[in-house]
């Protein structure tokens, strides 16, 4: 499990907060109407997903090459997402290639989290509009903090906190740069496979 805060949880809270206070109004979005907004979003965890699939088909297979594969074209938000547990400050490009292939790559060849990154695939398709649901509180974040730039969008399955420690839930991680939503905690209510202690209100 990955996790980090290190991306001003703040303002995140603060967008919430705002677009609360914005539902009470009588048409809270008429005054972003104009508000332009370019946001670059990617499914992440399609990319998982299809080196994940590769490893349970070939399980022999050469994980660097896997890596190089399907996962390097979002080498920058890979290693945003592993810096807290393996700090890739001040190590070489191919140093950090490794990194992310050691920390990662066993991961994705278990074949419990190939299942999870399916079942998400499955459940919430590639093609589903992430972004556009989400255009409204990022106007409205860019209207009142016009200053702060908007991150990147990403989507993870990374499996769950080990007994539903709800302290490590990554359902929303804040990066430097990048914003990436844990899709394996949208899988609705009656999805059978939270850990028991993970509250309704996350799912």
């Amino acid at each position: 499990m990955m996790k980090t805060y290190s991306f001003s949880t703040y303002h995140i809270l603060l967008l919430l907060g705002v677009c609360l206070i914005c539902a009470c109004e009588s048409d809270p979005n008429a005054d972003i109407a104009e508000v332009e907004l370019e946001v670059e979003m990617l499914r992440t965890d399609s990319l998982l997903y299809e080196c994940a699939r590769a490893l349970q088909e070939q399980p022999a297979a050469d994980h660097f090459a896997a890596y190089e594969q399907y996962l390097k074209s979002d080498r920058e938000f890979l290693l945003a997402w592993i810096d807290e547990r393996a700090p890739s400050m001040g190590l070489s490009d191919g140093q950090k290639d490794s990194l992310i292939v050691e920390m990662l790559l066993p991961v994705l060849a278990d074949s419990g989290v190939f299942w999870l990154l399916d079942t998400v695939r499955q459940t919430i398709p590639y093609d589903e509009p992430i972004a556009e649901r989400l255009s409204y509180p990022l106007k409205r974040f860019k209207k009142y903090l016009p200053q702060k730039e908007i991150p990147a969008l990403r989507t993870h399955v990374d499996g769950y906190v080990p007994q539903g420690d709800v302290r490590a839930v990554d359902q929303v991680m804040s990066l430097p740069g990048y914003m990436s939503f844990g899709l394996h905690y949208f899988m609705g209510p009656e999805f059978p496979y939270y850990p028991v202690n993970v509250p309704q209100f996350i799912r």
